[in-house]
């Protein structure tokens, strides 16, 4: 807290001058009032509703609690991961998409004059890896530079992704970052923070944003707008949970339904595969592959990206692969890539042949890249098990760690993070996935990127029958999940070995500096014993694995708090195994541990039993499973 010896002491003039000068008119709607002290000498506030007489000013102690309780609740809106999915798309290419911003459903959408007849939705569904996400950010983009030119013209946008963070494929995401992008652009908006009361603004502040509160808080800013217009772009709702989108989706219609009523200039765009299949009230629905244009565009793709001559014979071959396409921009892709690969071999005549052998359909083009390589089999197994199991997304320092060490355990003592260079493992990821993987984009430049699959139909393909089986034969869904979550287990427990055999040695040094020199440790510490309990909720038995982690334990506490950055939550030396699967909510375990009866036995922790840290930290299941 700044404490001022009066409105005359210099540095708290140096303050109310910076407010003045950054926020000008300050007005809110419910409860104080504030007015930039000289300015509008006529009693009428910006949106021209008159101000009640008294009203403190900006300079008032009021002014600076009101605009103090409106940073925290914007702080609370932001995270890291906003816009990372919109950074990690590749742009159209070169004249695709333009054809949509002629297309009648688009226009009437864009055309408010009929908003009472669809609300202000339009939806756009196409078949996975059709290019609606890349459809979507040349919508957002144009949006973005017509806003630009436009103070009266606002934008938010949200693309699910459903390999991200939680924050990145959940609603509660979604709301975050909308109200956080709205009140960003439009700072006026903010004044809907100032009708938190005190009890409200408390619990935010302590839990977190919680959905209902961020409903009716988008519902009032859009009450504010006014005569300005907003457009919001919201893709890849299949990549969220069905419930959750079928709610939000209700939200939406009723917050259409609203603004149509009163006249507010609302636009509201989807886009998703076609399911979930949820019918709008009102709106226009715009399928992708049914649109000629939209072949228009992969012809374009493909005349582009295809090294060929110009002779009929070549055109002929470019028609046979539109058509076998089937409106499928990502097997377009792929498929180019293989085919210039031949033809820069100087076999051009054999490109026939090549396109022959290349089935139709997204799960059949990966099963075949799988199968015409059988190099580093194990290697591209981990791989996939990493992207698909991970308790969170791996950064690529991790993933090239991770599985370099796998295969080589002299890395840990010839190279650090230091020594390796960023694209080199770009590279890396690349020729060990096979093509299926890439680096994402970040917000943040010196943030390190993650490991993802090319598309999300990457992971929908070993999730079915015929890719898991293209891998691992003899498994079936659930003995592939709980083998891959043992793998994963396995591989985090030889890091901790290997740091204590080598590393624990001395001292345990900062996380900063263990992520150098370790830099899977970090991922290997948080998730081991998470691993171990997913694999044994999937059938994979784990009595050995409590058994073999007693010999660790000691390491893994000395790791622990060492990452873990609040003392609050650090282990003693001599905490129970039964202490620490309760306080991490890790029921499975729990549940085969063999001195499970003894637990009220049990001394540990901030919270003193395993029962009371399982139930004041809601792990309901680990709760149940020691009462």
């Amino acid at each position: 807290m700044v404490r001022f010896s009066g409105d005359s002491d210099p540095e708290y003039q140096k303050v109310a001058h910076a407010l003045r000068s950054i926020y000008g008119y300050i007005h809110i709607s419910s409860g104080p009032h504030l007015q930039r002290s000289g300015v509008a000498e006529d009693g009428v506030s910006p949106d021209n509703e008159p101000l009640p007489a008294n009203v403190p000013t900006i300079d008032s102690p009021v002014a600076a609690e009101v605009l103090t309780k409106r940073q925290e609740l914007m702080d609370l809106l932001d995270f890291d991961e906003i816009g990372a999915r919109l950074l990690s798309l590749k742009a159209p290419h070169n004249k695709t998409c333009t054809w949509f911003l002629e297309n009648e459903k688009y226009r009437q959408w864009l055309d408010l004059q009929n908003v009472g007849d669809h609300h202000g939705f339009l939806w756009i569904k196409g078949k996975p890896g059709s290019g609606k996400s890349i459809l979507m950010k040349f919508l957002e983009e144009r949006t973005r530079l017509s806003v630009a030119k436009d103070p009266k013209r606002l934008f938010a946008s949200f693309f699910f992704y459903a390999p991200g963070e939680h924050l990145e494929k959940s609603t509660l995401g979604l709301y975050r970052s909308l109200l956080w992008q709205l009140l960003q652009n439009a700072t006026d908006l903010q004044r809907v923070l100032d009708e938190f009361d005190f009890n409200a603004w408390r619990v935010t502040k302590r839990s977190g944003w919680q959905i209902e509160a961020l409903k009716k808080t988008i519902e009032r800013a859009i009450d504010y707008l006014g005569d300005r217009d907003l457009s919001v772009f919201i893709d890849a709702l299949d990549e969220c949970h069905d419930d959750d989108v079928a709610d939000m989706v209700s939200f939406f219609e009723d917050l259409g339904e609203r603004a149509a009523g009163k006249r507010i200039r609302l636009r509201i765009c989807f886009s998703s595969r076609h399911y979930p299949f949820i019918e709008l009230r009102c709106g226009f629905e715009v399928i992708l592959e049914n649109q000629d244009e939209h072949s228009e565009d992969i012809a374009r793709y493909i005349s582009s990206k295809l090294r060929l001559s110009k002779s009929k014979q070549a055109q002929n071959f470019r028609n046979e692969l539109l058509v076998k396409s089937a409106g499928i921009f990502l097997w377009v892709a792929l498929v180019i890539s293989m085919l210039n690969k031949t033809s820069a071999g100087g076999r051009v005549d054999q490109l026939q042949k090549c396109l022959s052998t290349i089935p139709m359909g997204l799960d059949n083009l990966f099963d075949m890249i799988l199968a015409r390589d059988d190099e580093d089999m194990d290697e591209l197994r981990f791989c996939i098990q990493l992207i698909l199991f991970a308790i969170r997304p791996v950064t690529l320092t991790e993933y090239f760690f991770a599985l370099r060490r796998a295969g080589d355990k002299d890395l840990h003592d010839s190279w650090t993070a230091k020594e390796v260079d960023r694209d080199d493992m770009g590279r890396f990821a690349l020729s060990s996935s096979k093509g299926l993987a890439e680096v994402t984009k970040t917000r943040k430049k010196d943030k390190d990127p993650t490991v993802q699959f090319i598309h999300e139909s990457v992971r929908d393909f070993f999730f079915s029958e015929s890719g898991r089986r293209r891998l691992w034969p003899s498994f079936n869904h659930d003995g592939f999940t709980g083998i891959g979550h043992d793998a994963l287990k396995l591989r985090c427990l030889a890091e901790v070995e290997a740091y204590q055999s080598r590393g624990s040695q001395a001292s345990t040094g900062s996380a900063q500096d263990l992520i150098q020199m370790w830099p899977f440790l970090r991922y290997a510490t948080d998730n081991v014993l998470v691993h171990a309990n997913q694999a044994q909720q999937y059938g994979v038995s784990q009595d050995g694995f409590l058994l073999q982690f007693s010999g660790y334990q000691e390491d893994w506490v000395k790791l622990y708090n060492a990452f873990e950055k609040f003392r609050s939550r650090h282990y003693s030396n001599t905490v129970d195994i039964i202490y620490i699967l309760a306080d991490n909510g890790l029921n499975s375990l729990l549940q085969i541990h063999p001195r499970l009866s003894s637990h009220l036995n049990i001394r540990g922790g901030r919270y003193f039993l395993p029962l009371a840290a399982a139930v004041l930290l809601k792990h309901n299941a680990a709760a149940r499973v020691l009462v």
